[in-house]
């Protein structure tokens, strides 16, 4: 739904929804592709490799990095 809403009214704008407009209490994870193609697989493999930045024992992660799609 949020796709299409993107896709339809922000010109495929990678905007998060805020906090109170979220229908579920869950992450959401936003991939776009310009001027070529992908599949889910290489979409799921870049976020999968925000582990390396990602510290379990802390459950932080690095500065200046980015783990949000991995978490």
């Amino acid at each position: 739904t949020w796709a299409n809403y993107l896709r339809d009214s922000q010109n495929c704008g990678l905007v998060h929804r805020s906090g109170s407009n979220k229908t579920e209490s869950y992450g959401e994870n936003l991939y776009a592709i310009y001027g070529t193609s992908s599949n889910g697989t290489n979409v799921t493999k870049a976020w999968y490799d925000e582990v390396a930045f990602y510290t379990y024992s802390s459950n932080t992660c690095q500065d200046g990095k980015v783990c949000g799609h991995y978490t």
